[in-house]
């Protein structure tokens, strides 16, 4: 494909490029964020505090640092709508997510947390080039491993907000033909191209915070 960087995306979780860890506080938070969601629950900032078991004022600076950096969404009465990927508001990246219909902000979201989360999904997105449907049926977390389904992650040298300087260029493409299309026309721009399975693997990276078995040891995510 030429122009493509064998570095490190800005992940989703990260508040630098290529940093996945979490603080314990960040972790509880975004888990008891994510189960709300799941849940179809209206997710207040009292009820996070309630449900994730830290204190109002920890919330708050928590909450209120991951939408400064694109990783939360608060909708015009102060709710939490949409969490490190993923969200209730639609979007053109839909994820029904063991059986909850959700949204997700990128196309690594939709895939990456299921994958993470080991669970069933169906993904329903558009090419990022002719903006065909995409479908991926993900079972267990597993997704399908002939798919001829590209991913392309952008390289950013400074992410400083995950929804508008990584999310608009993280996309599916139908295959190579059409993401190589697709970078000529953008400019040959850096990033990652990834198959089904390797989206799957950075997924169990970014997301695996938010799962009950994650390994955490002095307070950081492992």
């Amino acid at each position: 494909m030429g122009n493509e960087s064998t570095g490190e995306p800005a992940l989703p979780l990260g508040a630098t490029q290529g940093d996945s860890r979490l603080r314990s506080d960040e972790v509880s938070v975004a888990r008891a964020a994510f189960e709300s969601l799941r849940a179809g629950e209206h997710l207040t900032i009292a009820g996070l505090t309630s449900s994730s078991g830290l204190s109002r004022v920890t919330v708050d600076e928590v909450v209120g640092d991951f939408v400064r950096t694109g990783r939360a969404q608060l909708d015009g009465d102060g709710c939490l709508i949409g969490i490190v990927g993923l969200t209730k508001e639609a979007t053109r990246h839909r994820l029904v997510l063991d059986g909850a219909p959700l949204f997700t902000w990128c196309a690594f979201d939709a895939v990456g947390i299921p994958a993470a989360l080991q669970v069933d999904a169906a993904v329903f997105t558009t090419c990022g080039y002719c903006e065909g449907p995409i479908e991926v049926d993900v079972e267990k977390g597993s997704v399908p491993s002939d798919s001829p389904l590209r991913g392309w992650l952008p390289l950013i040298e400074n992410c400083e907000n995950v929804q508008s300087d990584f999310c608009p260029e993280a996309n599916l493409f139908c295959g190579n033909e059409h993401l190589g299309a697709w970078r000529v026309a953008a400019g040959m721009p850096e990033g990652l191209v990834m198959d089904l399975g390797e989206i799957a693997a950075l997924g169990h990276r970014s997301w695996g915070a938010v799962s009950t078995a994650t390994d955490m040891r002095d307070g950081v995510v492992r």
